[in-house]
């Protein structure tokens, strides 16, 4: 995406806004604070694009709240800046929060990161019966970490205030073991009936479960249904998890007015 520099003529001299169409992510940021050191990565995302002393930005804390920052001092350890003003954004109509089963590495970064570019605000990868393959070294801090940047990029670059939760992959076997229901949660499925928009008009937060490649054994499914999950499909095509994970999330989304 092309950057753009405006320049804006003030008290004599021009003070340059960093790309309005880019956000920055400073996580500690707070309505109380005043002045900030900006470090490490997100430091080097801004070098990139050739700061000067004043220069303004857009920041976010992940948390719903946006800063209009204005550089003040800059070295090779940080930046320091200004807020000059803070903007409080609207929840989402929707929480959605996503389960599907982990299928190979590139195909799960693609999906976290389209998912949060288009709302989702919680993932949890599921090992099933049909995935266990998959399943080994997801569980390793280092690969959650690089999942957690993508989405972090994700959102900044989607320019969305809130930062999603990615959860540590879950067997199974564990909701099957869990003794409550499962509500406001719908399953893709082809046994499924189609999608209505009364099904999430009055829900504020709504559970997707979608399969790995292979889809869930009758047995899983049995077992979401007993739990109160209802199935659901998007249509006679045979999709990849994380296409008909995404169909769905627009489905959903739209349905939301969340566009």
């Amino acid at each position: 995406m092309k950057i753009l520099l405006i320049s804006l003529l003030k008290r004599g001299s021009f003070i340059k806004m960093i790309s309005l169409d880019r956000k920055f992510y400073v996580q500690n940021l707070s309505k109380k604070d005043k002045i900030v050191k900006i470090h490490d990565e997100e430091k080097q995302h801004l070098e990139v694009l050739r700061p000067s002393l004043k220069d303004k930005f857009w920041a976010t804390n992940g948390k719903g709240l946006d800063f209009l920052c204005k550089i003040i001092k800059m070295n090779k350890k940080f930046f320091e800046v200004e807020v000059l003003k803070v903007k409080e954004n609207k929840k989402y109509p929707l929480y959605l929060h996503l389960f599907f089963g982990v299928t190979k590495r590139k195909k799960w970064e693609w999906l976290i990161e389209k998912a949060t570019e288009m709302g989702v605000l919680e993932f949890t990868p599921l090992i099933t019966k049909n995935n266990q393959q998959y399943a080994k070294g997801f569980y390793k801090e280092k690969k959650l970490e690089r999942f957690k940047r993508k989405v972090v990029a994700a959102m900044k670059q989607s320019r969305r205030s809130f930062l999603p939760k990615i959860n540590k992959p879950v067997k199974f076997s564990t909701l099957q073991n869990h003794d409550t229901k499962i509500k406001n949660s719908f399953v893709l499925s082809f046994d499924g009936i189609k999608w209505k928009k009364k099904d999430v008009e009055k829900s504020k937060k709504l559970n997707l479960i979608v399969g790995p490649e292979g889809g869930f054994t009758e047995k899983e499914v049995k077992i979401l249904e007993d739990k109160d999950a209802k199935l659901r499909n998007i249509g006679i095509y045979t999709l990849k998890t994380e296409t008909a994970a995404l169909k769905a999330v627009s489905l959903l989304t739209y349905f939301k007015e969340d566009f």
